[in-house]
C-alpha cells in the first residue's frame, strides 16, 4: 500500500526551459541593475515550466552559482513579503535547509520591476519536494 497517490503535481523531475528573447532581456536587465549581476556567454536563464505553464521562475545557473530568480505579482504587500523573506533568511542562518534570499544593491530583499510586480533572487536549493497531492498533504499535517 502506498502512502500517497501520486497526481499532476507529483514529479520531482525538474523540467526547465529556454525562455523568449524578450523575457530572457528582462531577466537580465532586472539582474544587473537591481542585483549588480551581469550574465556572460556561459551562464545560463531556463524557465521552470513542468506543467507547461508560465511559471515566472527561473534558474539561473552563472559562473557566481546557481540561483533561483523569481517575479512575484503584487499580491500581498511589499512589507509582508519582505518580512517573510526575512524570517526565511534567518530561519537559514540557524541550521535549518532554507535558500538564503540574496539582498538587492540597495539592501532590500525585493527589487521591483515593471508591470506591477517585484523580483527576489535566491541561491538555488536542491532537492525534492513533496510528491503526494496536496490534500494529503494536508491530511498528513493534521496528524
Amino acid at each position: 500500500m502506498e502512502m500517497f497517490e501520486k497526481d499532476l503535481f507529483s514529479s520531482g523531475h525538474r523540467s526547465l526551459s529556454v525562455p523568449s528573447a524578450s523575457v530572457s532581456q528582462e531577466v537580465a536587465d532586472t539582474l544587473g541593475r537591481h542585483y549588480g549581476l551581469l550574465l556572460e556567454g556561459s551562464d545560463s536563464v531556463k524557465e521552470f515550466g513542468g506543467l507547461g505553464v508560465n511559471s515566472k521562475n527561473f534558474h539561473l545557473a552563472t559562473s557566481q552559482g546557481d540561483f533561483v530568480f523569481k517575479k512575484n505579482l503584487k499580491q500581498s504587500s511589499e512589507y509582508e513579503y519582505e518580512t517573510q523573506l526575512a524570517v526565511a533568511n534567518e530561519i537559514g542562518r540557524h541550521g535549518f535547509a532554507m535558500p538564503a534570499v540574496r539582498q538587492t544593491k540597495s539592501g532590500r530583499l525585493i527589487a521591483f520591476g515593471s508591470e506591477g510586480c517585484f523580483w527576489t533572487l535566491s541561491d538555488c536549493f536542491k532537492g525534492d519536494h513533496f510528491p503526494g497531492s496536496n490534500s494529503q498533504m494536508e491530511s498528513v499535517a493534521e496528524k
